[in-house]
C-alpha cells in the first residue's frame, strides 16, 4: 500500500480479496477502480429441476474449479418439499463424496486427469479453516471436509446444511471446498435469500418451468445469471463476466463484452459539425421538453450541441441500449447481453456549464434511470419547473455544502437516504476530491469525466450490464424455451 500510494497512476485493474481492495480505496480514492474479487456463487434448485443435471453441474462448480474462482459456487438452496430437499441432498453427498482431491504438483505419480478438486492456494487462513472445520449453531456436516496432506492446503469437499441467510460461513467459504446448502419454501423466499446472500456476481437457476425461469430473471439481482447450466463456463463474447456489488465501486461493463473498453480510457468532447436544421425528431417526449424549455437560457452553439446529442443518444438507445440481443446466436443456448437502469445521483458543480447539465439530464431521463439532482448554479426557473412535474426535486446548494453533506448522509437529495444512490454523475467540480470525501461509502463510485455527445458514452452513466445465458437443451437433445425467448427480447426495466 505504501508503493501504490507513491506511484503516479489513474486507473487499476484488481484481483483481490476485499480487505484489499478496502485498503485501497481509502488509500487511494483518486483511481479508478475496476475490481475482480471471489464472490459467493449461488445455485437456486426448484422442484421441476433435473435432479441429476444440476447436482452434477453444482458439484464441477463448487469444488472441481481452481480455489478463488470469482463464480464458484458456494451457496445452493433448494425449494419445494422436506422429502425432495433430502433426495437432493443425497444426491449431492454421493456425487461430491466420489471427487478425488490431489496435488500433483508435489506428487508425480497421480495422473492429472484423474484429479477433480485441487488444492487452495496456500494454508487456509483463519477464517478458511474455520469454514472447513466449525458449524453454527442450527447448523450440521452433510459431508465432513477431511485435511488430505500436512500442509494443510489440500481438503476433500464438505457440505453443510441448514447455513442462514446471515451467517458468516458465506464470506469465510471464500476459496475452500466447501458448500452450504439452505432450504426455501418458494421461490420469491429463494430469490430473496439469493440477492441477500449473493455478491452480485453470478446466481444459476435449475428449473425446466418457464413461469420459474421468467420470474428468476426478473428479479435476481447479479451481473450473471445462468439457466440450468454450470456458471463457471464463462467466455469471452459468449457469456462475459462482471460484477454489481459494493467490491466493483464503478460498476464497470463486463469484461469480455462489447463495451469492455468504454469507460477503461478518458473521453474528450469533439464538435462535430453543425446541421442545417435544428429539429428535433425522434426524441423522446421527456427529452424533447427538457431541450424546448432550455433552448432560450442557451446560446445557439450550445443549443445546437445539446440537439445533436440527445440525437445521438436516441440512436444509441434505440439500435443498442434499449434492445436485449443475443449476442452469439446458438442453437443450444440463449445469451443474451442487456442494459438496466441504476439509481444515479446527478451533482452539477458551481462551475458547470448549462449545456453540460441539461445534456447529462436528457441522457437520465432517456435510460429511465432513478435520478436525483443537485446544483451549484441557478438553473433557469422553467427547467425546475419541468424536472418537478417529473418528480425530480432540484436542490441548490454550493459545493462545500454539497460535498460534506454526501460525505455524511449520502449523496440522495433531501439528505435522508431515501434513494438508494449506487453512482454520481459529477459535472464540472474536482472529481479527485470528490472521492476523497466520500471514501467512506464503499459502494458509491464517483463519475467525473468531461461531458460528451457521443450517446454510447453518456448513456453508460446510467446504465449497468447484465449477462443472461440460459441453456435450451436436456440429455443433449433439443429443449426450446419459447416463453423465455420471448421475453428476454422485451426490453429491460428499472428493477434495482
Amino acid at each position: 500500500l505504501t508503493e501504490i500510494r507513491d506511484i503516479s497512476f489513474k486507473r487499476a485493474i484488481l484481483h483481490c480479496d476485499a480487505e484489499l481492495v478496502e485498503s485501497i480505496r481509502r488509500t487511494r480514492p483518486d483511481i479508478n477502480r475496476d475490481v475482480r474479487s471471489a464472490g459467493i456463487g449461488v445455485v437456486v434448485v426448484t422442484e421441476t429441476a433435473d435432479q441429476e443435471q444440476a447436482v452434477s453441474q453444482i458439484v464441477k462448480s463448487a469444488f472441481m474449479v481452481t480455489a478463488g474462482n470469482p463464480r464458484q459456487t458456494r451457496a445452493v438452496m433448494h425449494t419445494g418439499r422436506s422429502k425432495e430437499k433430502k433426495k437432493f441432498i443425497k444426491k449431492l453427498i454421493d456425487a461430491s463424496s466420489h471427487l478425488t482431491a490431489a496435488d500433483i504438483r508435489n506428487d508425480l505419480s497421480v495422473d492429472p486427469l484423474s484429479v477433480h478438486v485441487p488444492p487452495l492456494v496456500g494454508r487456509p487462513d483463519e477464517m478458511q479453516l474455520r469454514a472447513l472445520t466449525e458449524l453454527a449453531p442450527g447448523e450440521s456436516w452433510a459431508l465432513v471436509p477431511r485435511q488430505l496432506n500436512d500442509s494443510g492446503d489440500l481438503w476433500s469437499p464438505g457440505i453443510r446444511v441448514g447455513v442462514k441467510p446471515d451467517a458468516w460461513f458465506w464470506e469465510a467459504s471464500k476459496g475452500v471446498p466447501v458448500i452450504g446448502v439452505t432450504g426455501a419454501n418458494t421461490l420469491s423466499e429463494a430469490i430473496k435469500m439469493q440477492n441477500t446472500i449473493g455478491s452480485g456476481a453470478v446466481t444459476t437457476l435449475q428449473s425446466t418451468a418457464e413461469s420459474e425461469i421468467i420470474h428468476w430473471l426478473a428479479e435476481s439481482h447479479a451481473a450473471n445469471l445462468c439457466v440450468n447450466k454450470s456458471p463457471t463456463a464463462a467466455k469471452i463474447g459468449r457469456m462475459p463476466t462482471g460484477v454489481w456489488n459494493e467490491q466493483q465501486a464503478l460498476a464497470q461493463p463486463l469484461a469480455g463484452g462489447p463495451n469492455r473498453l468504454t469507460t477503461l480510457g478518458t473521453w474528450r468532447i469533439r464538435e462535430g459539425s453543425q446541421s442545417a436544421t435544428l429539429h428535433l425528431r425522434g426524441l423522446d417526449a421527456r427529452v424533447r421538453s427538457l431541450i424546448e424549455v432550455s433552448q432560450a437560457s442557451l446560446s445557439y452553439d450550445s443549443f445546437d450541441r445539446v440537439r445533436r446529442a440527445a440525437l445521438a443518444d436516441a440512436l444509441a438507445w434505440n439500435t443498442q441500449f434499449a434492445l436485449a440481443k443475443d449476442i452469439v446466436g446458438l442453437s443450444t443456448e440463449l445469451n443474451t447481453l442487456r442494459y438496466v437502469p441504476l439509481a444515479v445521483h446527478i451533482r452539477a458543480s458551481e462551475d458547470a456549464e448549462l449545456e453540460s447539465v441539461v445534456r447529462v439530464i436528457a441522457a437520465a431521463m432517456l435510460t429511465r434511470a432513478d435520478f436525483t439532482f443537485s446544483t451549484g448554479r441557478q438553473m433557469p426557473p422553467k427547467i425546475d419547473f419541468l424536472l418537478a412535474q417529473f418528480g425530480c426535486r432540484v436542490l441548490l446548494e454550493s459545493d462545500e455544502t454539497w460535498v460534506e453533506r454526501a460525505a455524511q448522509l449520502g449523496p440522495s437529495v433531501s439528505g435522508n437516504g431515501e434513494s438508494y444512490v449506487q453512482r454520481i454523475r459529477l459535472i464540472g467540480g474536482d472529481a479527485v476530491r470528490v472521492s476523497e470525501w466520500l471514501s467512506s461509502h464503499k459502494d458509491l463510485s464517483v463519475w467525473g469525466g468531461a461531458v460528451t455527445i457521443a450517446g454510447s458514452v453518456e448513456l453508460f452513466s446510467f446504465l449497468r450490464e447484465q449477462a443472461i445465458s440460459v441453456s435450451v437443451t436436456r440429455h443433449g437433445f433439443a429443449a426450446p424455451l419459447p416463453n423465455v425467448e420471448a421475453w428476454l427480447k422485451e426490453p429491460p426495466i428499472s428493477l434495482f
